[in-house]
């Protein structure tokens, strides 16, 4: 409804701007304002029930932290730590106060980023299941020279070096897809037939083969 209520904004404003007599501008200013009122009425308010649910965000450290809001509570879980505090929303902002510290995010969608220098993206979590798009086989190169395979099939995932293997699984965060294994996330950015990694200098560019 926004972007109806701009346009016909535009159009008064247009219809304005062509009015000749003084009576005529001031019937458009009229108009104007109405209209931007009517789209300001239409936009159905962001509350705390229309925020609830589960998000999840992949953090510049590769982790994974979940946050769950519900009735004016917060739960944050990062894999290694459970905190709980309380929120509040006014306009397109969440105000979160954990341990007596309070952060802010904007929401956006089924979106929260947070207002701080890492923008980190808290994606709304919806029915949990394996992604079929990233299904498949992969290859990396290490910098010594040796192969590094993956296997991503139903939420599971097997990496493998020679003869050795391990076996964890994956999820999708948002726009990116987070590996697990031996309880260690690792966040990968999706580009094409690529899943990328990078910590500092190392980084990984897994191939997919089929």
């Amino acid at each position: 409804m926004r972007f109806i209520g701009l346009t016909l904004c535009l159009l008064a404003s247009t219809f304005g701007a062509r009015a000749d007599s003084l009576e005529d501008r001031v019937t458009a200013l009229e108009l104007r304002v109405k209209v931007l009122e009517d789209a300001l009425r239409s936009q159905a308010p962001i509350t705390a029930a229309t925020l609830d649910g589960t998000y999840k965000a992949a953090l510049p450290n590769g982790g994974v932290v979940t946050a769950t809001f519900g009735k004016g509570k917060v739960v944050a879980n990062d894999g290694k730590d459970t905190q709980t505090g309380t929120y509040t929303v006014a306009g397109q902002k969440v105000f979160i106060t954990i341990n007596g510290k309070t952060e802010s995010a904007t929401i956006e969608g089924n979106h929260l980023i947070t207002d701080d220098k890492d923008r980190i993206d808290f994606s709304k979590a919806g029915p949990s299941g394996p992604v079929a798009s990233v299904d498949g086989s992969y290859q990396a190169t290490m910098q010594d020279g040796k192969t590094l395979g993956l296997q991503l099939a139903g939420g599971k995932a097997i990496v493998s070096m020679g003869t050795e293997s391990k076996t964890g699984t994956y999820e999708m965060v948002g726009d990116h897809l987070v590996i697990t294994i031996d309880d260690k996330p690792e966040t990968f950015t999706i580009e094409g037939g690529h899943l990328k990694a990078s910590k500092g200098s190392d980084k990984i560019d897994f191939t997919k083969t089929k």
